[in-house]
């Protein structure tokens, strides 16, 4: 049993930028299913000791295209590490572009940290993103 455990949930592998030098994007566009991400919860809350703490991040692609599913593994956590009585910490890294309720509601979370990846100077990054929306920072 471990006073802290460290699970990160890699919900997807797609992203809404496909930058030319990442490793994910279109080629692999499925999400993680929810049974998957609920074993893993659990898997960690058992090798977690009495109070201590789960650190629970979210990672992808860009996870935030799952927010409906990362708000879900968040509440499965929170029942499961109070009924456990371990404290639980919540971070996700993002691009910062996905603006749907669900994943403002993620972000604006007081519970939750956040990470925004950023790759340079506006120029250098949208020279490498090819996403659908154009530009991200000359919106």
């Amino acid at each position: 049993m471990y006073q802290r455990f460290g699970l990160v949930l890699v919900v997807n592998h797609a992203c809404n930028l496909r930058c030319s030098y990442c490793y994910t994007g279109e080629k692999f566009p499925r999400s993680m299913p929810r049974t998957t991400g609920e074993k893993a919860i659990d898997r960690a809350v058992a090798s977690t000791a009495p109070g201590g703490t789960l650190e629970l991040g979210f990672f992808g692609g860009e996870p935030l295209i799952e927010a409906s599913l990362i708000q879900s593994f968040i509440a499965y956590a929170q029942a499961a590490t109070k009924a456990g009585g371990l404290s639980l910490s919540i971070t996700i890294t993002t691009n910062g572009t996905i603006a749907t309720p669900a994943a403002w509601a993620i972000m604006t979370d007081g519970a939750v940290d956040l990470s925004v990846s950023h790759d340079g100077l506006p120029e250098v990054h949208d020279r490498q993103s090819s996403s659908a929306t154009g530009p991200i920072w000359r919106r």
